[in-house]
């Protein structure tokens, strides 16, 4: 029969202590981690898995999932996902960056069902234009989270003129479910 010694030396070299408080002979501790199995020593001159350690270990990692898990639930429970009007903000920055920028090819993604024959003329049109700002005045809810209408105050100038003008643009946007983005129905600023 092999010495108990043996196995201790043995299992010094490959498995590390449970309390961490450094090296040392296994002596000093009452279990050991090999292999992600928590173990004990044994007067017995083998090594047996300390089944109630593993079990503690099992129900604690179990408890702090069950307490992540139904952190997100509560968290996430407030917030709509899929929100019309948050997706309306988002979709009208970007709109708003685009004519603010001139990029009137880009804002013309926006419109809803436009021949696209005749917003190719506007685009050309629109070319000749430089925006200077844009403004937003009014924003109503026309029907929940389906239309919404909003006026903005453009301010702009012709390339070959350098004359600043404002007008105000009257907008429609409807919501699209099957896209869930909102479409601009009244089309690309009418500039003069």
């Amino acid at each position: 029969m092999v010495d108990r010694n043996f196995y201790q030396k043995l299992i010094a070299i490959f498995v590390r202590p449970v309390d961490n408080k450094g090296a040392g002979p296994v002596q000093q501790y009452p279990s050991i981690i090999a292999c992600g199995v928590s173990w004990r020593i044994s007067t017995k001159a083998y090594c047996q898995p300390d089944i109630n350690n593993a079990r503690r270990e099992i129900m604690n990692r179990a408890s702090i999932f069950a307490v992540l898990l139904i952190s997100v639930l509560v968290g996430c429970s407030s917030l709509k996902f899929n929100d019309p009007l948050k997706a309306f903000e988002e979709v009208t920055h970007g709109y708003r960056q685009a004519i603010s920028w001139s990029e009137f090819m880009v804002a013309a993604t926006f419109l809803k069902n436009e021949d696209d024959a005749q917003v190719e003329e506007q685009i050309k049109h629109l070319d000749n234009f430089k925006v200077t700002a844009y403004e937003l005045r009014t924003m109503t809810v026309v029907e929940e989270d389906v239309r919404v209408r909003q006026v903005v105050k453009i301010s702009y100038f012709k390339k070959d003129d350098l004359v600043v003008k404002s007008m105000a643009d009257d907008q429609l946007w409807e919501y699209n479910p099957e896209l869930r983005t909102w479409q601009l129905t009244t089309g690309l600023p009418k500039l003069l």
